[in-house]
């Protein structure tokens, strides 16, 4: 019944469908009960992902394996994001998640973005060359390592990040991105 609720915007019956089905102890699973909440929090029902993601955190959480339990992490510091909530505590559920899976490219992406939004560059751009080394997410990690060089007008460091970016996943809007940086790395010739 949740998954009806959701597909016709239903959100707060949504979740209760899913929290009550869960209470019985049938369907939802944890597994199911973290599946649904992730969508609603893509659909933009923040406060009622919150709430399932609330009543998984008060199960036994080593029930949820420890990819569940990662997601179930990034998921919270997502919406903490979209809650407003500080960065602080969205950087502390994306650490709690690289404590279980140091490898997850997804939770150092939003690290790295929360520390560059928090002003700490040098551990935003650590947690990008660590991405940059993962297969999966390697492409965008050179991609914005390469945005935040680009705002700190050190464009000729961030075109080969660009260039690896492109190698990895082509993409035409990259491509062109790199063009403009490109040209701005270049002398000005009016100044010679």
């Amino acid at each position: 019944m949740g998954d009806i609720y959701v597909n016709e915007r239903l959100f707060d019956l949504a979740a209760g469908a899913y929290l009550r089905a869960h209470d019985r102890g049938g369907e939802p699973s944890n597994a199911r009960l973290l599946q649904a909440a992730e969508a609603l929090a893509v659909r933009g029902a923040y406060d009622e992902a919150a709430q399932v993601a609330a009543r998984l955190a008060e199960q036994n959480l080593q029930q949820l394996g420890t990819n569940a339990l990662v997601r179930l992490h990034r998921l919270r510091a997502r919406l903490a994001a979209a809650r407003g909530e500080s960065d602080a505590e969205q950087i502390r559920w994306l650490e709690q998640a690289l404590e279980l899976d140091p490898m997850d490219g997804e939770a150092l992406l939003l690290l790295a973005q929360r520390y560059a939004a928090g002003g700490d560059i040098e551990r935003a751009v650590l947690a990008l060359e660590r991405a940059a080394n993962i297969e999966s997410v390697a492409a965008e990690a050179c991609l914005r390592h390469a945005q935040l060089l680009v705002r700190q007008r050190r464009y000729a460091e961030a075109l080969p990040l660009l260039k690896r970016s492109l190698e990895l996943r082509p993409r035409a809007d990259v491509s062109k991105y790199a063009e403009q940086v490109e040209r701005l790395a270049k002398p000005d010739r009016r100044e010679s």
